[in-house]
């Protein structure tokens, strides 16, 4: 019975995930975050994250997805980034999330 309730726990958690795109629009939303968005006009940059080997001792404490997608708003915009946690989405739906931001995805390595 005890696996049962933490096999359906995992699913409704893997379930609140969602990324959605409607026109220009992006929305995401956590496990423990309601649904937040910008708009492509909004965007500076997104960047992929990857933080598996280069944490440091305080980074351990936080809550920052090892693998992210962080999108970044202009400065005016006067919101914070919008992380992303890619690790619980497939290929083909990254794929289509790359594809949205075009340009504004950029390589800092």
């Amino acid at each position: 019975m005890f696996l049962l309730l933490v096999s359906f726990g995992v699913v409704i958690s893997i379930a609140r995930f969602r990324i959605t795109i409607h026109g220009d629009m992006l929305a995401y939303r956590s496990l423990f975050h309601a649904d937040r968005g910008l708009r492509l006009s909004e965007i500076a940059r997104a960047r992929v994250d990857v933080r598996i080997f280069n944490r440091t001792n305080r980074e351990y404490f936080t809550f920052a997805p090892p693998f992210a997608l962080v999108v970044e708003p202009y400065p005016e915009v006067k919101d914070e980034p919008l992380i992303i946690n890619l690790r619980i989405f497939s290929r083909k739906d990254l794929a289509q999330l790359f594809d949205f931001f075009g340009g504004k995805l950029v390589n800092d390595k």
